[in-house]
């Protein structure tokens, strides 16, 4: 109605309106509190089964190791197959009092770290109508021994020198027949038929055959030997099989130099520094490669200092034998 007077329709819609707003408060707060609620008790329920599934792994752990304990004890697998028989005795061997020396026996004997370096004068090529009567008297003079490598065609030649300087003391040695380079390397075959020549014939001179102590010719490393070593390898197999020591040398005494030679004592004094530096170096077997023959005059006439200087530092002088340090370029 005019006049300021509210209208009724307008009024109902207020108060739908205010009761609208009220209802919506009133479910906020229902749905909050019921939110809480479930909050709370999910918070509750949730600590008990954290702490029972804790203490659920607690005992699982302990259980599991205490049946690992008891597993080797109690495990049924050590328990099959027991019978009441008794067990069958094993047999036991009893040790030998006396067991059987190895078979590997050591040709070469054990360097002695205390003893006195050892000198081995040995001598190429003999025996020579000329330096070995020399040579011979001069290791009389001092009392040394030597090692004589003797050629079959110089034994063959001097069979008298060949019996004075074994029945001196001094050890002979094979160093093959020909000396041929080219036909002594042909073959292994080639090589040991020189070898045995030689043997066959100081077997004649000495009445028995000599040890079985030999030189290559020009070396284990000679040429022929480097540019074939199979054939290389199949003479050594062959004189190791039949039982021979093979010995290179380690000073050399350069006596075998064409022509005139040097003077007097320069070969001597070169090789004395020579066996004083590889001493030093702690080599305490010194293998001295010389020769003899008549064109080496310069050998016996560098020996005497060559010997009394070793004998002032010491030195011992032996011969070499089947047992001796291996002296090997390779």
């Amino acid at each position: 109605m005019p006049g300021g007077h509210i209208k009724v329709g307008k009024l109902g819609s207020r108060r739908r309106r205010n009761l609208f707003q009220r209802g919506g408060r009133r479910r906020k707060w229902f749905i909050s509190t019921v939110g809480l609620c479930a909050l709370i008790i999910t918070l509750i329920f949730g600590g008990l089964y954290i702490a029972n599934a804790q203490e659920n792994r607690s005992y699982t752990g302990l259980r599991v190791a205490a049946e690992r304990s008891l597993k080797p004890i109690y495990s049924p697998s050590l328990f099959d197959g027991l019978t009441d028989e008794p067990a069958p005795e094993v047999a036991v061997e009893p040790e030998p009092e006396n067991p059987p020396p190895s078979k590997e026996v050591a040709l070469v004997e054990a360097p002695d770290p205390n003893a006195p370096p050892r000198i081995y004068l040995t001598f190429d090529d003999g025996p020579s109508a000329l330096s070995t009567p020399k040579i011979l008297e001069i290791l009389a003079q001092y009392n040394v021994k030597a090692t004589f490598f003797v050629l079959g065609t110089q034994a063959e030649a001097r069979p008298e020198m060949v019996k004075a300087a074994a029945d001196a003391g001094h050890v002979i040695a094979n160093h093959g027949y020909s000396h041929d380079y080219a036909s002594v390397y042909a073959s292994p075959e080639a090589f040991m038929q020189d070898l045995h020549q030689c043997e066959d014939i100081l077997t004649g001179i000495l009445g028995s055959p000599p040890k079985r102590i030999m030189r290559f010719i020009g070396g284990t490393t000679v040429s022929q030997l480097e540019y074939n070593p199979g054939t290389r390898d199949a003479i050594m197999q062959a004189l190791v099989a039949e039982g021979w020591r093979y010995f290179d040398w380690n000073a050399d005494l350069y006596d075998s130099i064409s022509g005139p030679g040097p003077a007097q004592g320069v070969l001597g004094s070169q090789l004395n520094t020579g066996i004083d530096e590889k001493i030093s170096y702690g080599i305490k077997d010194i293998v001295v490669l010389a020769h003899d023959t008549n064109a080496r005059t310069w050998t016996p006439a560098d020996l005497p200092m060559i010997i009394e200087h070793c004998k002032a530092k010491g030195y011992t002088f032996e011969v070499l034998s089947g047992s001796s340090p291996e002296c090997a370029f390779r």
